[in-house]
């Protein structure tokens, strides 16, 4: 099977706000999971996150990917937001909220 390519998301700073440019906390192992389960199904999520301006916005959507720059963090790649979302800025994907999920 061959897998689906998508092109490197640009993560420069221009597309990004000062909340972005916090040092990355990483999120629980178990709620990875959870968003790899969801990417793997291309099911429909809905999704709380922060914005780029701190604010809670939420959508739904569907998790085509995840991705892991070192420097920058974890991300997820949505079909329907113009950049990646930063793992650590979700607040809960279909009501499981991220805060319950302890570190690995």
């Amino acid at each position: 099977m061959v897998g689906i390519i998508y092109p490197e998301p640009s993560l420069g700073t221009d597309c990004y706000s000062e909340m972005e440019k916090k040092p990355y906390e990483p999120i629980s192992c178990t709620y990875y999971d959870y968003i790899e389960h969801f990417a793997v199904l291309k099911q429909v999520v809905h999704i709380r996150y922060y914005g780029d301006d701190g604010n809670p916005k939420e959508l739904d959507t569907v998790i085509l990917d995840t991705l892991n720059k070192k420097e920058e963090g974890e991300f997820i790649i949505l079909n329907n937001l113009d950049h990646p979302l930063r793992m650590d800025r979700i607040i809960s994907i279909n009501e499981h909220i991220l805060a319950d999920y302890k570190s690995c």
